[in-house]
């Protein structure tokens, strides 16, 4: 919560199916990647081919999802 108050977040918006609520709750928002390596997400509302090309973009070696 501390980058909350540093960068003054007042509004963070989330989209996700309402089966998945009691994962984010227990374990956080996590990344997509880390959530499904952990089988957190219960109903997987995301483009997969949106997915995909994530995957594979780099910012210094490291994949613009995580």
């Amino acid at each position: 919560m501390h980058n909350i108050s540093k960068y003054n977040i007042q509004y963070l918006y989330h989209i996700t199916n309402i089966h998945n609520l009691r994962n984010i709750i227990m374990y956080g928002l996590l990344s997509h990647e880390v959530a499904h390596h952990h089988g957190l997400i219960v109903n997987d509302i995301s483009n997969q081919s949106v997915q995909a090309r994530r995957s594979t973009k780099l910012i210094n070696n490291i994949p613009l999802h995580r």
